[in-house]
């Protein structure tokens, strides 16, 4: 399918062949690789749910990006397995988030890391299924023999009296991260996944990332939130998202391919993409609102999105008119939008 989507003779066809690529093959992928990268907030939260949409959305994203990169530059290099690239390109995309997202987690996984691969008490390996187990280094399995299962029979952290008791001090806190990890495998007496093992101590050490303290913080009737774009649900985005495309489709003619033929994100990039990749509409249903055909579009597409002089030769008018018609396209979007959310 790659191949095919590389060598395709035409914009239209390459197209398709894309969406078949990243919907119907990369799609699977995305969302097990995304899942694994982010099992550390629990499958059954409805925050990790959000979570896994969020990355996969970014993942599908990038692949697009790369994709068409690959097609306009032959001498690009190329993808040895579609696979293999959209699975390293999921994990990359949420180790990237939960650096984002928890800054102060991150950090102290990295620093559990170096622990166990530079303290010899300690080790660190690939356990069942490819997952990242720390431990004992006398527990670590011989090479060629079968991992141990990773899970302790207990979680120590929920007993932070017991490992302070063990460390013979009163916080966990005051003692050293090498001392403290030490307490907790000789508690559990059992290996854990190297994210469990991160929430946990985090846990132990009262670790709180910089949003969830501002966003627990109550101020009268209403509780301060402080979170990115990107971390609104994603349902909800798509439910936005859809709204936002049933008024564009109602604005006059003129107004509509002013606006669509210059929409794009504060880097200057196009926003039509992420109408496709939600699936709020295709590119046919692009087409259709600009009143172009398939082909045509397909032609325009990586041109987007157009400058105002362009826009204007394509509709026969001024330069000033087209920035008139996607002036008065945008109140007219914000007003209805407003009105819908009352």
């Amino acid at each position: 399918m790659l191949r095919l989507y590389l060598a395709a003779p035409g914009a239209a066809e390459a197209e398709r062949l894309l969406d078949e690529l990243v919907t119907g093959r990369a799609a699977p992928v995305i969302r097990s690789a995304v899942a694994h990268g982010l099992r550390t907030r629990g499958a059954g939260d409805a925050r990790a749910r959000q979570d896994a949409e969020d990355v996969c959305g970014e993942v599908a994203l990038r692949l697009v990006s790369r994709l068409r990169e690959l097609r306009r530059d032959a001498g690009a290099a190329h993808i040895e397995s579609f696979r293999g690239y959209v699975a390293v390109t999921a994990y990359n995309c949420c180790h990237d988030y939960l650096r984002r997202r928890h800054p102060r987690r991150h950090d102290l996984k990295n620093k559990l890391r170096y622990l166990f691969t530079h303290d010899p008490r300690f080790a660190l390996w690939e356990g069942r299924g490819g997952v990242l187990t720390c431990g004992p280094a006398r527990l670590r399995p011989a090479r060629g023999q079968e991992a141990v299962v990773p899970v302790a029979p207990h979680a120590p952290w929920k007993e932070g009296d017991s490992i302070a008791w063990r460390l013979g001090v009163g916080d966990p806190r005051h003692v050293s991260l090498p001392e403290l990890v030490a307490a907790v495998f000789d508690s559990a007496r059992a290996p854990f996944e190297l994210d469990a093992l991160v929430e946990g101590v985090a846990e132990l050490l009262g670790l709180v990332e910089p949003s969830e303290q501002e966003s627990s913080t109550a101020t009268g009737e209403s509780v301060v939130r402080n979170e990115q774009p990107g971390q609104v649900a994603a349902s909800e985005r798509r439910a936005y998202l859809a709204r936002l495309w049933e008024e564009i489709l109602a604005l006059p003619e003129r107004q509509r391919a002013a606006l669509l033929l210059n929409l794009k994100d504060g880097s200057g990039n196009s926003q039509l993409e992420l109408l496709v990749l939600t699936g709020v509409t295709t590119l046919r249903g692009i087409a259709a609102a600009l009143e172009l055909s398939p082909e045509e579009f397909a032609e325009l597409w990586h041109d987007l999105p157009l400058d105002d002089n362009t826009i204007a030769g394509r509709l026969g008018l001024a330069r000033q008119q087209v920035i008139n018609l996607r002036k008065s396209a945008r109140e007219r979007l914000a007003r209805r939008m407003k009105a819908s959310s009352l």
